[in-house]
């Protein structure tokens, strides 16, 4: 699951919010009038605010992921930490 939330994070990067980036900051919004340049911004900011809430999904889902690796089977040690004890 967090493999795909990544991956669709990715393609969406590319695909939608690289050539908003490129229009309004790469060519300083050359040849756009200020209306498209505020659309372009608003569609921006919220593909960008979107990318966050997935990044921050699939980093949750992988942290759960990793969390319930160690409940299989037996207790298994916190590793390095537990040698201290």
């Amino acid at each position: 699951m967090s493999a795909i939330g990544e991956l669709l994070v990715i393609v969406g990067t590319v695909l939608y919010v690289y050539p908003i980036n490129d229009a309004l900051f790469v060519h300083a919004g050359s040849g756009l009038d200020s209306v498209t340049a505020e659309a372009l911004t608003r569609h921006w900011l919220l593909a960008d605010r979107l990318r966050f809430v997935l990044k921050v999904a699939v980093f949750l889902c992988l942290l759960r992921t990793l969390s319930l690796t160690g409940r299989v089977g037996h207790h298994q040690p916190m590793g390095c930490l537990s040698t201290m004890v």
